[in-house]
C-alpha cells in the first residue's frame, strides 16, 4: 500500500482555477487519467468528453486543510492539473503564508508546452514565469525527480531553459533543503 487513507489524505472535488465558479473540463479518449480545462474550439468535444464543476482559488484549500486536519502544521502538495497549474497558483499566496509546504512536485509537461509556444497564450506564457519567479521569491527551489528518491546538487534544474525541463519538477523551500 502507499500509506494514505481517509485519515490523512483530503480529497476535494473542485477544480483549483484562478477564478471561482464554473468550469468546463474535457476528458480525451485514449487516456482515462487526462482531464484539463476545456478551452479553443470544442465543437469537436461531445459528451461524455466535456463535462462541467465547480472551480475553487487555491487559496481555498487552506480552511479544508485546517477542517480536516486542525492540529497540521505543514503538507506536501502534489499538483498535476493539465497546464492549469499555473492558474491555480495566481490563487495561492495566503495558502502559503499561513500555511507551510516544504515540497511541491508539480507535473511539468503543460508549463513545457506552454512555455515552447505549443499550448495557450502568450498570457499563459507570462504566469508560468511569474508561477517560477513566485516560487523562487517563496524560497523555493528546483530539482528533478530520480528513481531513488535521492536529492543533492546534481539534481538541481538550471535557472533558465524551463521549457527543457524534466515532465516532473520537485520544488524545496529553503528550510527544507537537505543536509548536502
Amino acid at each position: 500500500t502507499n500509506g494514505f487513507n481517509d485519515t490523512n489524505v483530503a480529497l476535494v472535488t473542485d477544480a483549483i482555477s484562478d477564478h471561482r465558479g464554473s468550469i468546463s473540463l474535457r476528458t480525451w479518449h485514449h487516456s482515462q487519467s487526462g482531464v484539463m480545462v476545456a478551452a479553443g474550439n470544442l465543437s469537436a468535444c461531445e459528451p461524455p468528453c466535456l463535462f462541467h464543476t465547480s472551480s475553487i482559488f487555491m487559496d481555498d484549500l487552506l480552511p479544508v486543510i485546517k477542517a480536516k486536519f486542525p492540529n497540521m502544521t505543514r503538507s506536501v502538495l502534489k499538483i498535476d492539473i493539465e497546464g492549469h497549474e499555473h492558474k491555480a497558483f495566481n490563487t495561492s499566496n495566503n495558502l502559503f503564508s499561513k500555511h507551510t509546504i516544504p515540497f511541491i512536485l508539480m507535473e511539468w509537461v503543460g508549463m513545457k508546452e506552454i512555455l515552447a509556444g505549443r499550448l495557450g497564450t502568450k498570457q499563459d506564457m507570462m504566469e508560468v514565469q511569474y508561477m517560477v519567479h513566485g516560487l523562487k521569491n517563496k524560497g523555493y527551489d528546483h530539482y528533478m525527480t530520480n528513481r531513488r528518491s535521492l536529492i543533492s546538487p546534481q539534481f538541481r534544474l538550471p535557472d533558465s531553459m524551463w521549457e527543457h525541463w524534466p515532465n516532473e519538477v520537485l520544488w524545496i523551500h529553503k528550510n527544507y533543503q537537505p543536509q548536502m
